[in-house]
């Protein structure tokens, strides 16, 4: 395999760059301090050298310095070439969270460690391609495959570090990983050792301890370390860090008349850290943080009482004193009434807890409107913040140990300081609607409104966050009553922007599955008046590469029943604007492409399955917009599908019982009446009261139509529609105004529409009133121009269009047939016999839908028969000569067609039957 092809291929491996040790967003992360740590380092590096089981499991409490141990093994390694992969988990970034992507991440480090390896793990990827198959798989195809493969095997073990397993989002994933280790690393010869560290959690103590697991792994516990040894470490750490300070600022921590600190106060510091090492770092950066009151800082903590008690029932008692003595003193460090200084912690410190990702300050500042660097200003010792020239650098907590204090009202007695997880959650989702209400439209309106796709690359990592997240947050949230209104204007008013940034963005449709999905569970949650605009989804998407798969993923949330639950309920009538279907109505409705040309899309049809929207229609609430939405998409479905006679029921259910003149009633009548065109020219039987309405009704339409103006297209259609009707209805004398009306109507319609749906209509509808207007008053030239609108028509319109609805060439056959009678002339029983033939050809086909059809098909055969049988009595040789430049030899249809044709001329002359055999 060339270079090029290696590199394709191993790029295709999913994997987290910020798992390693030794990324950039670990950069505050650091080794033990030299001298310290010595006698478990030992330990670990005994396993590794000696024939010793493939895994070793470090645990211990939080703040017991695992993450410390793992960095100092994953370095030392490191150096020595024998580092072969790193993965350090993180609760506080949303992929180094991920189980999933833990065997793929491993897999892409030891190619690149080892470049031997990554040819190797390429050709796994060309031959089975495994990234998307299970741990198990992965771990054979991309790990102990390729590295059983090379031609001279290491003879020094390689080291993979795991970090903080029981971060992981799924425990039992998690558990699930170290059970495959446990199993497959014995079954080759590989020297690979995997050192693994977490808390004692339930799930990953009991996978541990299972007799598979516990015999291929080495144990240690940290807080079973005798005392000794772990208070000499902490000592060492206190004197170095603490020395380290008073060097620093010796021109404001006076060493005389005693050093400081004393002997005395560092024995103190280290019994109180219990043997908890983040109790002794927090210490350090507590003091460092204001270096001139350093001494009356360590006072007030070495002044704190302590009660053996306490110390005896919970081992961080001490780390939670010196928690609460860090954020008393934040409380009362400022002017502002501590109430004021209170809540403004909260609400920053609560949004760094809880954000699914690191935000830097900036971010912060524009996501919740606060001054974040007056809020963090004494709470360094906790938190990382950023310098101000590290404008980009994220601000996180330094130990997870500080936001397990926050969140537990057992462990942070003081209401000022408590972080209630549900309560900040729901402020991250008011901030997060906020940002995109206020923001959102102003960075999509400069691009996606004008033809072209954002840059996303240019877009706030706050927006973005706010746009991915929210969800999130939400659903994790108590209900509030401001939130409850800022989700309302939300959905009324930004949701359509929202989808379309979704829809548009590269994170992928199944992302954008999860999200959809989310939203509608929100909406159940807090209020039955809540649903979602989707209005430009299927332009957005046809418009991106891949869009076949996309409308697959699309259809799969679309139909999905918590999305049905939530565009069910419906809203109140008295807020029309924020109701899903009619969005879709919009789309899906055969002329609403006057409105969204760009939305020109046949996929669009088939987004639904019929079963699920009247399922969903029946769930709405009676009366509600929702309802009626869901009705007009179900009567624009089959209205596609030439289902006429269920497209004017649903349509007739969707419509208002006042009369519709404008808005999404007007859509309604507009694609009703078209339906009822539409059915009765198919079946010529306009006499069935499926198709005709009552000419007051009609009237009335036409009145409101009138009065709203006629200068749109599918208001001019609409009325040309309408005229035609109007001018055949039994209960009416025909009155050649109607007609002349109607046809002065839809040419205007026609020259108003676009090259699109509603041309097309209108084209075909125009030929079949010019048809009518010949049938009742004989004008050649009504004949001519209907058969210019057929080809007009034919010329622009979709193929399955024109095929699945037109029934203006049985029409023209019959026009042509009278004019023949009327003129003689041949060329109008040829035309006659060609266009009868095209509509014979395509409402054959129509045949294995619906048996309504077969009497009108045999007419519509007779009529051809009858009409051939003329012309040959007039021209002999000329039907025939018509037949074989219209029959297509490859289409069975057409030749059986012929066949029948053949063989009635051939019983109706002798003179004929000779030039006809075939």
């Amino acid at each position: 395999m060339s270079e090029e092809d290696i590199e394709k291929y191993f790029d295709k491996i999913p994997r987290v760059e910020a798992a390693a040790y030794n990324s950039s967003q670990r950069d505050f992360r650091t080794g033990c301090l030299s001298g310290t740590r010595d006698y478990l380092l030992s330990a670990v590096h005994e396993w590794v050298q000696r024939p010793t089981p493939p895994l070793f499991w470090l645990n211990g409490l939080a703040g017991t310095g695992k993450t410390t141990i793992a960095h100092s093994v994953a370095e030392y390694y490191d150096e020595r070439k024998q580092l072969g992969a790193s993965f350090f988990f993180s609760r506080d970034q949303q992929d180094r969270r991920d189980t999933r992507q833990v065997i793929s991440t491993i897999a892409y480090q030891l190619g690149k460690a080892y470049p031997e390896v990554e040819g190797l793990i390429a050709t796994a990827i060309k031959n089975h391609n495994p990234l998307h198959s299970n741990s198990q798989t992965q771990l054979r195809r991309l790990i102990i495959e390729p590295l059983s493969s090379l031609p001279h095997q290491r003879s020094l073990p390689t080291v993979i570090v795991i970090d903080a397993l029981d971060e992981s989002d799924d425990h039992t994933a998690a558990s699930n990983i170290v059970e495959l280790l446990a199993t497959e690393l014995p079954r080759t010869p590989l020297p690979l050792k995997f050192f693994v560290t977490s808390r004692p959690e339930k799930d990953l103590r009991s996978r541990f301890l299972a007799e598979t697991v516990s015999s291929e792994t080495q144990t240690l516990i940290l807080h079973d370390i005798d005392v000794g040894i772990v208070q000499k470490d902490i000592k060492l750490f206190l004197q170095v860090r603490l020395t380290g300070i008073a060097k620093k600022h010796r021109d404001v921590i006076p060493q005389k008349p005693s050093k400081w600190p004393t002997e005395a106060e560092v024995d103190a510091l280290t019994e109180r850290a219990g043997g908890l090492f983040i109790f002794a770092s927090t210490v350090v950066g507590f003091l460092d943080e204001s270096s001139f009151l350093a001494p009356q800082r360590l006072s007030s903590i070495l002044n704190e009482k302590v009660t053996a008690s306490s110390s005896n029932l919970n081992p961080y008692a001490m780390l939670d004193k010196l928690y609460y003595q860090i954020l008393d003193f934040m409380l009362h460090a400022g002017p502002h009434p501590i109430e004021d200084t209170a809540d403004m912690f909260r609400r920053v410190v609560g949004t760094i807890l809880f954000l699914r990702q690191p935000a830097s300050c900036d971010d912060l500042i524009a996501l919740l409107n606060t001054n974040v660097k007056g809020a963090l200003m004494h709470l360094h010792s906790v938190i990382k913040v950023p310098k101000e020239d590290e404008g980009t650098q994220t601000i996180e907590i330094f130990h997870k140990s500080f936001h397990d204090y926050l969140t537990d009202p057992a462990r942070c007695t003081d209401h000022h300081l408590f972080i209630d997880p549900p309560v900040h959650h729901g402020i991250i989702a008011e901030s997060c609607l906020n940002v995109m209400i206020h923001s959102l439209e102003s960075f999509l309106s400069t691009s996606i409104y004008i033809g072209y796709l954002p840059d996303f690359d240019k877009i706030p990592p706050f927006l973005h966050y706010a746009c991915s997240e929210w969800t999130e947050h939400g659903l994790m949230c108590r209900h509030d009553d401001k939130l409850f209104d800022l989700a309302q204007i939300f959905f009324s008013t930004t949701s359509l922007n929202w989808i379309m940034y979704l829809a548009l963005t590269d994170e992928g449709l199944i992302r954008f599955m999860h999200l959809i999905e989310q939203a509608a569970r929100l909406g159940l949650v807090w209020s039955p008046f809540l649903s979602i605009s989707l209005q430009h989804l299927g332009g957005s998407l046809s418009s991106r590469p891949g869009a076949n798969r996309d409308y697959l993923q699309c259809r799969k949330v679309i139909q999905s029943s918590s999305f049905a639950s939530i565009l069910a309920v419906g809203i109140p009538p008295a807020d029309p604007g924020c109701y899903f279907a009619c969005a879709f109505a919009d789309i899906l409705s055969p002329f609403s492409m006057i409105s969204f040309p760009e939305i020109n899309d046949r996929r669009m049809w088939n987004f639904f399955e019929l079963e699920w929207l009247e399922i969903a229609s029946v769930c709405a609430r009676p009366g509600s917009p929702a309802e009626t939405a869901y009705y007009h998409i179900l009567g624009c479905i089959t209205f596609h599908q030439c289902h006429f006679e269920l497209s004017v029921s649903w349509f007739q259910r969707a419509l208002p019982v006042d009369v519709p003149d404008h808005g999404h009633s007007f859509e309604v009548l507009r694609d009703m009446v078209a339906a009822r065109c539409n059915g009765a020219r198919l079946y010529q039987d306009f006499l069935d009261d499926m198709w005709h309405l009552p000419l007051w009704v009609v009237d009335s339409y036409i009145r409101t139509l009138q009065r709203v103006g006629v200068c749109r297209a599918d208001v001019l259609f609409t009325l040309g529609n309408l005229y035609w009707m109007r001018f055949q209805l039994v209960d009416n004398t025909p009155n050649p105004e109607d007609i002349d009306i109607s046809i002065q109507h839809l040419q205007n319609a026609a020259n108003a529409s676009p090259q699109n749906f509603l041309r097309c209509a209108s084209l075909q509808n125009l030929g079949y009133s010019l048809c009518m207007r010949y049938e009742f008053y004989g004008s050649p030239a009504d004949i001519d121009a209907a058969e210019q609108c057929l080809r007009e028509s034919e010329a622009q319109c979709d193929p399955k269009d024109a095929e699945s609805v037109n029934s203006l060439p049985r029409d023209l056959g019959y026009a042509m047939y009278k004019s023949f009678k009327l003129r003689g002339q041949f060329e109008d029983i040829a035309k006659s016999i060609w266009y009868l033939t095209m509509f014979l050809t395509r409402h054959t086909a129509l045949e294995v839908r619906t048996e309504r059809h077969n009497s009108e098909v045999g007419r519509d055969r007779d009529e051809a028969y009858d009409a051939l049988r003329k012309l040959e009595r007039n021209n002999p040789g000329a039907g025939a000569e018509i037949w074989r430049c219209c029959h297509n030899p490859k289409i069975p249809l057409e030749v059986e067609i012929l066949k029948r044709m053949t063989v009635a001329l051939s019983c109706s002359s002798d003179e004929a039957n000779s030039g006809l055999r075939i």
